[in-house]
């Protein structure tokens, strides 16, 4: 088997296990854990705040792809380690706008998922396909998406960050629960696409050379 059908074997099952652990979730444990998350009250006053509600990632991928063409274009007076960082945060940025795009523009108006607040509300828990509106735009997560998209570039890109990868991930994916955002599966598709888009957009290695 050649290296490139091993990889695309590897990637399909790897998808087959992210939509096993979607369906999972949506049936036995998004409920539980949103009612759970919801007798905390941790969100209260911090993840409601105007600053955590803005695209925050989507303003740093921003100045991330600026940043990388002005690297792009000042390679030589730059070390090894900064121009490496600044091709791996351009392309993160540019995943990001990917995630962004595929996640807002194309699945959560298919999907039309309810969210967590309105289940806690009256107990609303449905997909309503191809809706769209505030309260039917749960699934999959955008902020899941945009954080697995930079974690899974530098995780391949940068070995040396992953520790720090897993830490992001994790207390972004723990906040969007706390904060009664979104549903487990919801960040579990979230991440699914954060990894396609970093995948995607590091094989454009035309636009972006070592």
């Amino acid at each position: 088997m050649s290296a490139l059908r091993l990889k695309a074997v590897r990637c399909g099952v790897a998808a087959l296990g992210f939509a096993l652990a979607i369906m999972i979730s949506v049936a036995w444990f998004d409920r539980p854990v949103s009612l759970y998350a919801a007798r905390l009250h941790l969100y209260a006053g911090i993840l409601d705040s105007a600053p955590v509600r803005s695209p925050v990632l989507v303003f740093i991928a921003a100045i991330a792809v600026l940043w990388g063409g002005f690297a792009a274009r000042s390679r030589k007076r730059l070390t090894p380690l900064v121009a490496s960082l600044a091709r791996s945060a351009a392309v993160a940025g540019l995943a990001v706008s990917w995630a962004v795009c595929v996640t807002e523009f194309l699945l959560k108006p298919i999907f039309g998922r309810t969210s967590p607040e309105q289940f806690l509300q009256d107990r609303t828990y449905a997909f309503h396909w191809f809706s769209e509106g505030a309260l039917a735009g749960s699934f999959p997560s955008g902020h899941a998406a945009q954080i697995v998209a930079i974690a899974s570039v530098f995780w391949a890109e940068q070995p040396r960050s992953r520790g720090l990868c897993v830490i992001a991930v994790g207390c972004v994916s723990v906040a969007l629960i706390v904060a009664e955002k979104h549903f487990l599966s919801d960040i579990i598709a979230g991440g699914l696409v954060g990894i396609g888009a970093g995948g995607l957009i590091r094989r454009l290695e035309l636009l972006f050379p070592n």
